[in-house]
């Protein structure tokens, strides 16, 4: 398995096979990521809680959802 390239960009996805596809597209790009979050069910955590997360994070500059 390819290693992910590291980057400013976090990524949230409720859809785990769109998450993958939107992973392999971004890093033919070379594209790196900071975060990539899969929600799947949502059962404890919600998109606004990584969001606040990464208002803080200093890895992250940009969030794609």
């Amino acid at each position: 398995k390819a290693k992910v390239k590291e980057g400013n960009l976090a990524f949230i996805s409720q859809s785990g096979a769109i998450g993958s596809a939107v992973l392999d597209w971004l890093q033919d790009k070379n594209i790196g990521f900071s975060r990539f979050i899969s929600l799947g069910n949502q059962s404890a955590m919600r998109e606004n809680d990584f969001l606040e997360f990464f208002l803080k994070d200093k890895k992250t500059d940009f969030v794609l959802a």
